[in-house]
């Protein structure tokens, strides 16, 4: 009996992962630069370009205390948290 992987997913996660890392950087970026322009406090600038990738590692642990795992659905929905930010 042999067996062999006929799909393999990890492409795919890993390629989400980047994408995941990738928004958020830019969301993070962007959204320190408008509080920064509009507000004029660098406090509320670092505040919030902390938040946002300690939300999502804050995501991350949850899913892993529930023992669910990382697939492209739960990294979509990462993806879609960081773009509504």
């Amino acid at each position: 009996m042999q067996i062999k992987p006929i799909f393999d997913q990890s492409v795919f996660v890993r390629a989400a992962v980047s994408d995941v890392v990738r928004e958020a950087t830019i969301a993070a970026g962007l959204t320190g630069v408008m509080i920064l322009f509009f507000l004029g406090s660098v406090r509320s600038t670092m505040i919030v370009c902390i938040s946002i990738p300690l939300s999502i590692l804050n995501s991350i642990l949850i899913l892993n205390a529930l023992g669910q795992t990382i697939n492209v659905m739960t990294l979509g929905g990462l993806a879609l948290a960081v773009e509504s930010w």
